[in-house]
């Protein structure tokens, strides 16, 4: 089972995968981060391929290449337009019935209130809560969103909207978007 990991950072999920017996490859933009996950993964004598490069393009991975791809809360990194164009690349790359998993903020988040909306929709230079000092763009999806994003492109098996509070950051509102789909043929 090939699975596929956008945004890996330093590849805790990736050992994980490949602790489990999965061929496990993650993709992230920061050098750095890729040097410290094959490091991580040298030190678990485990096998996995690190790539680095900008996941907006996938286009170095061929049709049909994975089982399975995670996107743990970092297509929402991006603008609209650039999620929209990213979405229909992980379907590509899916094997047929393959499986997304994407997480994203959700509209509901409190850094809707405190970030600064930049024209094509995203948010960055947030005044207080837990996003704070993120540097990050950020994307916060609302359910028609999330319909054009994934029920357009995929058959959607589950879409929670969790959302919560965090009470010891000023009643910090944290929601995120948990879509689990399947890749069904045109």
């Amino acid at each position: 089972v090939n699975i596929l990991e956008l945004g890996c950072g330093t590849a805790n999920n990736i050992a994980f995968l490949a602790q489990e017996g999965f061929n496990a490859t993650g993709v992230d933009g920061a050098p750095n981060a890729i040097e410290l996950g094959r490091k991580f993964l040298d030190t678990l004598s485990l096998n996995a391929t690190l790539d680095c490069f900008d996941f907006s393009d996938l286009s170095r991975y061929a049709n049909e290449t994975f089982d399975m791809v995670i996107d743990r809360g970092s297509i929402t990194h991006n603008n609209r337009q650039s999620i929209t164009d990213i979405i229909p690349q992980v379907k590509r790359i899916l094997k047929p019935n393959g499986i997304f998993l994407s997480v994203m903020f959700s509209a509901a988040h409190s850094g809707v209130k405190v970030g600064t909306k930049l024209p094509d929709g995203s948010y960055k230079g947030f005044s207080s809560g837990h996003l704070k000092d993120h540097k990050f763009v950020f994307y916060f999806a609302s359910e028609e969103d999330t319909v054009e994003f994934f029920d357009k492109n995929f058959e959607v098996l589950s879409k929670l909207h969790n959302v919560s509070t965090d009470h010891a950051v000023n009643d910090d509102i944290r929601a995120m978007w948990s879509v689990l789909c399947r890749k069904i043929s045109d």
